[in-house]
């Protein structure tokens, strides 16, 4: 098999472990087996390489940020797929070295990291995975189950902002206002307060606070004086692929480059650049598993 001649090809090595179990994936595996392409690492120094179903335990288990979703034992269940998700390293690193993604850490990716970037909390995600009993079937989920269940971890402490659109502001005036200015601090998410005493709402835009009030003698008018707008870019993401399941397709002819949206919008977001002088912040949309 060394030699990687086309009688290696007809060759390969198994392990012997348990001829008799009643798992058939651990009667005698193949582990090993040539291939002459040449590896995009080591080139043509080696001919013999691991198979995936001996080498992937082992990676996962030493790569502990990859979540595929996989149960621990590959041999014995089946892994569990999203719908227009890649799950598969290979592709992922297809994806970035081909600069197709960020990186590793991008929003798109089934990783921790992508996920929890994303604005996923780490007890929504445990949560769903403990729910999931282990299966030998192939499984395919809708994004929708496990943002529904993150939501409930974000939804009693997220705080309360409101975006306005750069463009086509609209000055309010209010008349009757109180005799003179005053200032009164609020909580961001008036739900949790029990406090009886809201201010304004403003329909399908959202609770209003008056920070200042200034009057020319006739009209009283709100202002944002001492609570200065910031900046910011609100971002939300669509599926990389446009196919349920990639099975026997090729890759690039499903791949999905129009994924990325900016815009205003309700809606929770995680901040992934804070904002600085001159540089809008960066807020990332969290699904909410509601379909758009």
């Amino acid at each position: 098999m060394k030699k990687d001649t086309p009688e290696d090809l007809r060759w390969y090595i198994i392990a012997k472990i348990c001829i008799d179990g009643n798992n058939r994936c651990l009667r005698d595996p193949v582990i090993y087996r040539c291939n002459p392409s040449p590896y995009h690492r080591t080139g043509d120094a080696w001919a013999i390489y691991p198979t995936y179903d001996f080498v992937c335990p082992i990676v996962d288990s030493m790569m502990l940020d990859a979540l595929n979703l996989r149960t621990v034992q590959d041999w014995e269940f089946s892994r569990t797929n999203f719908i227009r998700t890649l799950v598969s390293k290979g592709n992922l690193t297809t994806l970035v070295k081909g600069g197709v993604v960020w990186g590793w850490d991008d929003p798109h990716f089934p990783a921790i990291r992508g996920l929890h970037r994303r604005g996923m909390t780490i007890p929504a995600l445990r949560g769903f995975i403990l729910k999931q009993d282990p299966s030998k079937n192939v499984i395919l989920f809708d994004w929708g189950l496990i943002w529904a269940t993150n939501k409930k971890y974000i939804d009693p402490v997220a705080l309360r902002y409101t975006a306005i659109g750069t463009e086509d502001i609209v000055k309010a005036t209010v008349t009757g206002g109180p005799a003179s200015p005053y200032t009164e601090t609020r909580q961001k998410y008036v739900e949790n307060t029990g406090d009886k005493d809201e201010e304004i709402t403003l329909m399908n835009w959202g609770n209003a606070i008056v920070r200042k009030i200034s009057t020319d003698g006739s009209t009283d008018k709100l202002s944002t004086e001492g609570q200065n707008p910031v900046p910011a870019e609100l971002v939300d993401f669509d599926y990389q692929i446009t196919k349920d399941s990639l099975v026997y397709d090729v890759l690039e002819d499903f791949l999905n480059f129009d994924t990325e949206f900016r815009f205003y919008r309700k809606g929770f977001h995680r901040v992934d650049c804070a904002p600085a002088p001159g540089v809008p912040g960066v807020f990332f949309n969290i699904s909410t598993g509601k379909q758009k």
